[in-house]
């Protein structure tokens, strides 16, 4: 990650937020969503920049399990934006 990392990020960082998801009702257990959150971030990684972060994503929920794809960035409010993509698979219990 020498492209991304100047030396002067940390590795991790903790977020925490609010968000809303979209589903079209009546399909119980079975459905497909889409999500969007606001997100507070504790500082810079090599991915995120800043300590406001969007996530938005969309996925299938299958009874307990769920999988989904997920973009966090900064959404070009501070430079860098490089952001993170993620592929998630989630159980519910």
């Amino acid at each position: 990650m020498a492209g991304r990392d100047q030396g002067s990020n940390r590795r991790d960082a903790w977020l925490a937020g609010a968000g809303l998801r979209v589903t079209r009702p009546s399909h119980g257990r079975e459905h497909w969503f889409w999500e969007s959150c606001v997100l507070a971030s504790s500082g810079d990684t090599p991915s995120l920049s800043g300590h406001l972060q969007f996530a938005n994503g969309f996925g299938y929920a299958h009874g307990s399990w769920e999988l989904k794809v997920r973009h966090i960035s900064n959404a070009g409010l501070r430079e860098p934006n490089h952001g993170e993509t993620m592929l998630l698979l989630g159980y519910s219990f």
